[in-house]
């Protein structure tokens, strides 16, 4: 299975030979080597993370409706300040979880395409 090579390269096999608590960030960050980053993507919060597979620039509005454009390098993980407001250490986790699956399962998908840069 994937889960189980990755897991095997991850801390020399350790949370395969117990059951042990994953650190999901610094899974993300030393085993997928990506980068996580906490931005405001949109003021109605209608998008709350995304998996960045090819450098992509983001034109974000701010409140008073300043625009920023925002740049998030291959292999990075956004997840918007909304996401976190209710419970932010359990659905950061969740989070950060979820979108290392989209990096894992997703990338020869995407970065086939090169019309696609986000999901």
């Amino acid at each position: 299975m994937k889960a189980e090579r990755l897991l095997a390269k991850y801390r020399d096999g350790a949370h395969l030979r117990e059951a042990i608590p994953l650190d999901i960030g610094h899974f993300a960050e030393f085993q997928l080597d990506a980068n996580i980053d906490y931005q405001e993507l949109t003021l109605e919060g209608s998008i709350l993370e995304m998996s960045v597979f090819q450098d992509l620039k983001k034109s974000i509005v701010r409140e008073g409706g300043a625009k920023a454009d925002i740049v998030f390098p291959a292999q990075t993980i956004v997840i918007d300040h909304e996401a976190l407001r209710d419970s932010p250490a359990s659905r950061a986790r969740f989070t950060i979880a979820h979108e290392c699956a989209h990096l894992i399962l997703h990338q020869n998908i995407y970065y086939r395409d090169p019309l696609i840069e986000s999901a």
